[in-house]
């Protein structure tokens, strides 16, 4: 799907197939108040932060393509074009955040581990409780992060300004049709 070349419908099915990638990712996470550091969470952070990386290394790829495949041509990209580059580079930046996020997630459970090998008591159970806030928080902003990359790549998709091949032009020579008269 790569390349400047790509119709305009081509570049909304771009952002639309990417933004339900990123959707899926986020809902993949596990709810706030279904967050424990457990072994489970491990295993659901690795997969996600496998996923979220490459959706990051997708969008970058792309967005890097159009930018060098643009500054050769002599003439100015076309508007659908520009409108998905930028697109790309604007979810970039939350897709980035949320990584980072899942990375967080993946040391408070490493401090969560270290806490179990305490010895019982207020201090322990005060830094477990202290995990669990930054795991919960981590999580969720990934989440939300996630999602609000996906909606910026949606809400361009669906407003996207007609090629100038895909406008309504008035056919010539030919008349509209008269309505019967009542």
């Amino acid at each position: 799907m790569r390349g400047v070349c790509l119709s305009d419908l081509d570049q909304r099915l771009l952002l639309i197939t990417l933004a339900d990638q990123l959707t899926d990712a986020a809902d993949r996470l596990p709810l706030p108040d279904m967050i424990e550091p457990t072994a489970a969470l491990a295993e659901i952070l690795e997969d996600e932060i496998r996923t979220v990386g490459g959706l990051l290394n997708n969008l970058a790829s792309e967005s890097a393509f159009r930018i060098r495949a643009g500054s050769r041509q002599p003439l100015a990209p076309p508007a659908h074009i520009v409108q998905t580059t930028t697109a790309l580079v604007m979810a970039a930046d939350p897709v980035g955040a949320a990584l980072r996020d899942l990375a967080a997630a993946l040391s408070c459970l490493g401090r969560a581990d270290d806490c179990r090998h305490r010895a019982a008591g207020p201090a322990r159970e005060r830094a477990l409780s202290f995990v669990r806030d930054g795991l919960r928080w981590t999580i969720v902003h990934a989440h939300q992060r996630l999602i609000r990359a996906a909606s910026t790549l949606r809400t361009t998709a669906e407003h996207r300004a007609l090629s100038p091949a895909r406008q309504a032009a008035p056919l010539k020579g030919t008349q509209q049709a008269k309505r019967p008269s009542r």
